[in-house]
């Protein structure tokens, strides 16, 4: 099989098993919002329990850093759950599918390898690519997402906190020009 023939085969396969799992894909996204959103508020409480104020309702905020707490737990979970799920049944779908295919094939195709180091080989692969549909993915949503809800959040504290992100960027920049030109 060609590269070309390889990298159609790997799209149409992702776009598909994206339409499957476009629920859970989407809660995951959801729930990262909310996620992000949530520990963006840590600061405020801090900020207010910190404060010598006699207006200030200790009781009422700490139950509030409580809910934060919870809703981080739950969040995170949730998301990861959607994330990674989608990329086990994925992985189990691509390895039933290839023991199947090896098991129709003629032992001639087999005298390279033993069938041992072909299966070893196989789940190698597809744990790259559960790798990729779980992990590879939840970060990248996960970085713009987070994105997305920092700036407005360090924009309403100091436009000069703008600043301490261009060497995230920049770093971001290289780590992934260096993982494009290294694969």
């Amino acid at each position: 099989m060609s590269s070309n023939n390889f990298q159609l085969s790997f799209l149409k396969m992702s776009l598909s098993h994206f339409r499957q799992h476009i629920l859970k894909y989407c809660i995951a996204i959801v729930s990262l919002i909310f996620l992000h959103w949530i520990q963006v508020q840590v600061p405020v409480l801090i900020i207010k329990l910190s404060q010598n104020n006699e207006s200030i309702n200790f009781k009422e905020l700490i139950g509030h850093f409580i809910l934060v707490a919870l809703g981080i737990i739950f969040f995170r979970t949730l998301s990861r759950w959607s994330f990674f799920f989608p990329a086990r049944v994925q992985q189990k779908e691509l390895r039933n599918q290839l023991v199947h295919m090896l098991s129709l094939c003629s032992p001639i195709h087999w005298k390279k390898y033993s069938i041992g180091k072909l299966y070893e080989i196989l789940i190698s692969d597809l744990e790259e690519i559960r790798v990729f549909f779980g992990f590879a993915l939840l970060q990248i949503i996960n970085l713009i997402i987070a994105l997305v809800v920092l700036f407005p959040a360090m924009s309403k504290v100091s436009n000069d906190l703008m600043w301490s992100l261009f060497p995230l960027g920049l770093c971001f920049l290289l780590f992934s020009l260096s993982l494009i030109f290294t694969t």
